[in-house]
C-alpha cells in the first residue's frame, strides 16, 4: 500500500537531483558603482567570509567586469540591460527581474535610494548592507511601532552634511526603512532534518554533516524520537534536537512538524520518502523540501504546478495523433511485408 502511495505521490510531486553545488544558497551582491572598486573588492571579501559556501552572484555595470573577474573568477556576474537610455534605469530593471528570483541574500553596499526600495519591495529575502567602513546591518521597513517609539537607525558611519541631491534623497528615505544591528542568527539559515524513527542513526548522522559541509551557515534541528535523542546529543552536542511529543499516533511526526512551521525553517532535509513528513514538509512548512536517501544522492522535491499539469495533459494530446501515426505505419509495414511473403511462399509452391 504504501508503494502505491508513494508511486501516486509522484503525480502531484517534482523530483530534481542536486549535486553537491546546486545545494549552496545564492546570494546577490549588487554594485551600483557608489563606491570605488578597491572599496567593493573589500566588500566581496567580507560577504564571502560572512557566507561561506555560498554562490554568489554581482549585478554591476560592464567596465567592472574585468577587474572583478580578475580578482574573484568564481563568481557569477550579471550586467544591466541595454535597451534603455540612462544606465541607471537599466540596473533598476534589471535589479527588479532579479530580486524576484531564488536568490536567499541581498547585500547592498550603499544606501542608494533606488536599489534600496527595490530590493525592499520586490525581493523575497533580506536585505544586508555591507558599507565602504564593512559594517554590516539589515535593512528593514520602519513599522508604526517603530515611529511611535523613536526608534533610530544603529548605523554609526554615515556622513552628517547633505553634500547634493543624493543625500537628500536618502535622507528622506531614512524615514521609511530603518537599520539594525545583525547577529549570528541573521546570518544562518534554519534546516530542519527530520528523522522517522526507524532510519539507521548512521544514515541520519551522515545527512547531518553533510547538510553542514554543502549547506551555507546552517542552523540545523533535528526532529527525532525520544529513545534516539541521546544518541544525536552524543554525535552532535551543539545543534538543537527536538522530540515528537505525540508518539502514540501514527501521524505524530507530521503533527510536530505542523506545530514547528512557525520557527522560519528555510529548508527541510527528508531521509526517507515517507508519506506523511513528506506532505507535512510540502503543504505546511513554507520550505524549500530535499531528501538525502540510502545511495547519497540529493533531491529537491516540489509540488506541480496547474501549469505543470497543464502541460502534460498537452503533451498527451500531443502523442496521441503521433501514436496512432506510428501504430498505423507499423500496421503498414507489417501487412506489406507478410502480403510479399505469401507472395514467395505461392511463387516457391507453384515452381515446384
Amino acid at each position: 500500500m504504501g508503494r502505491l502511495l508513494r508511486r501516486t505521490g509522484r503525480i502531484f510531486v517534482i523530483f530534481n537531483q542536486k549535486e553537491a553545488d546546486d545545494l549552496r544558497q545564492s546570494i546577490l551582491l549588487v554594485d551600483e558603482s557608489s563606491i570605488t572598486a578597491n572599496n567593493f573588492l573589500l566588500i566581496i571579501n567580507s560577504a564571502r567570509e560572512k557566507f561561506k559556501n555560498a554562490n554568489f552572484t554581482i549585478l554591476t555595470f560592464p567596465d567592472r567586469q574585468e577587474f572583478i573577474r580578475d580578482n574573484f573568477p568564481d563568481v557569477k556576474i550579471i550586467f544591466p540591460h541595454h535597451k534603455l537610455k540612462f544606465k541607471r534605469y537599466q540596473f533598476v530593471l534589471k535589479l527588479v527581474f532579479l530580486v524576484r528570483g531564488a536568490f536567499k541574500i541581498i547585500i547592498l553596499p550603499s544606501l542608494d535610494i533606488y536599489t534600496v526600495f527595490v530590493s525592499l519591495i520586490f525581493g523575497r529575502c533580506p536585505v544586508f548592507l555591507n558599507n565602504r567602513w564593512l559594517q554590516w546591518y539589515r535593512i528593514k521597513y520602519r513599522t508604526v511601532l517603530d515611529i511611535l517609539l523613536g526608534v533610530s537607525s544603529s548605523d554609526r558611519s554615515r556622513r552628517r552634511i547633505n553634500r547634493g541631491i543624493k543625500d537628500v534623497l536618502k535622507k528622506l528615505g531614512r524615514i521609511f526603512v530603518i537599520l539594525t544591528d545583525i547577529n549570528g542568527r541573521d546570518t544562518q539559515f534554519p534546516v530542519l532534518i527530520v528523522d522517522n524513527g526507524y532510519t539507521d542513526i548512521g544514515h541520519v548522522s551522515t545527512a547531518v554533516r553533510k547538510v553542514a559541509k554543502n549547506f551555507t551557515n546552517p542552523f540545523i534541528t533535528v526532529l527525532t524520537f525520544a529513545p534516539r535523542k541521546h544518541d544525536f546529543v552524543s554525535m552532535f552536542p551543539h545543534i538543537d534536537i527536538v522530540t515528537v511529543r505525540n508518539t502514540h499516533s501514527r501521524y505524530g511526526l507530521a503533527i510536530e512538524m505542523y506545530r514547528m512551521r512557525k520557527r522560519g525553517f528555510n529548508r527541510i532535509v527528508l531521509t526517507t520518502l515517507d508519506i506523511t513528513p513528506a506532505v507535512a514538509s510540502l503543504l505546511f512548512m513554507g520550505a524549500e523540501v530535499f531528501i538525502y536517501n540510502r545511495w547519497h544522492e540529493w533531491w529537491r522535491l516540489s509540488l506541480r504546478s496547474l501549469f505543470g499539469y497543464l502541460k502534460a495533459v498537452w503533451l498527451i494530446l500531443l502523442m496521441i495523433p503521433i501514436a496512432l501515426y506510428l501504430f498505423l505505419t507499423a500496421c503498414i509495414i507489417l501487412l506489406r511485408t507478410a502480403f510479399r511473403l505469401v507472395i514467395l511462399n505461392s511463387n516457391y509452391n507453384t515452381e515446384k
